[in-house]
């Protein structure tokens, strides 16, 4: 999108709405928020569900966009957080994500848990797109078979759906469990 990045047509009008007040005279968006449009958001959204429901889970330390260094390596982690002396971290992807690009994130996780040398980490992929999964809107099996040699669980958009129509922690706590 770019730092020049201003309403067009194709932009729809609830959405024009509901964030306009965070353009400038011009339209225009700040770096920060073009990256929230962009992606972050979804970040921003695993974060709050993961605080709101910490005591029911039994999680703690929640963290979003946490640069982790190892030697001249360094990566960002979407979303972390602790469970008992487990680290668990969520990889956010929102995009079109194409074939050989989901192979990249599985590779990206495991190698941050590596870059950890812990024994005990756990990692999920949190994915607002519809490319992780078959004509029959289950995930790819592929994918699968990735996610289960890298030992991390998948959330689907259809789960982000679920957690964003929930009006109680009690709703969002139900959906999680399965998953935390």
């Amino acid at each position: 999108i770019g730092k020049d990045f201003a309403w067009n047509s194709s932009v729809p009008e609830t959405l024009k709405n509901l964030l306009s007040k965070h353009a400038d005279k011009d339209g225009k968006f700040s770096p920060f928020w073009i990256d929230l449009l962009v992606g972050e958001w979804l970040e921003v959204f695993i974060k709050d569900i993961l605080f709101r429901n910490s005591e029911k889970i039994g999680i703690h330390d929640i963290h979003r966009g946490k640069l982790v260094k190892k030697d001249d390596v360094t990566n960002e982690l979407d979303v972390v957080f602790m469970k008992g002396t487990t680290l668990n971290i969520v990889e956010c992807k929102t995009g079109a994500q194409d074939h050989g690009s989901w192979a990249d994130v599985f590779y990206k996780l495991q190698a941050v848990k590596q870059q950890f040398g812990a024994i005990h980490i756990n990692s999920f992929l949190v994915s607002a797109s519809k490319n992780i999964l078959d004509k029959d809107n289950n995930i790819r099996d592929a994918v699968q078979k990735r996610a289960a040699f890298y030992k991390c669980k998948i959330i689907p958009a259809e789960i982000i759906r679920q957690l964003a129509k929930a009006s109680t922690v009690e709703q969002e706590y139900e959906i999680l469990k399965p998953y935390v």
